[in-house]
């Protein structure tokens, strides 16, 4: 596990909280299964630019601020 995989991993799921959105329903819409997208905001799974651009569009946020400090 990769500490920047983390952090980005973390900017997802709190982005994704904020704006309400259930796990299961972001999953969805970008084309991945649940367990998938829990592997990312885990740290466990890094997720190419093209799929982070993906969640960034999906939660209407500048993939910029998957690499923000916490």
């Amino acid at each position: 596990m990769n500490r920047l995989d983390e952090q980005v991993g973390l900017q997802i799921r709190l982005h994704r909280s904020l704006k309400g959105v259930r796990q299961d329903e972001l999953a969805h819409e970008i084309g991945l299964k649940p367990g998938q997208l829990a592997a990312i905001e885990d740290g466990k799974w890094r997720a190419g630019a093209s799929k982070l651009f993906q969640i960034g569009r999906a939660l209407r946020v500048p993939v910029s601020s998957f690499f923000a400090s916490p």
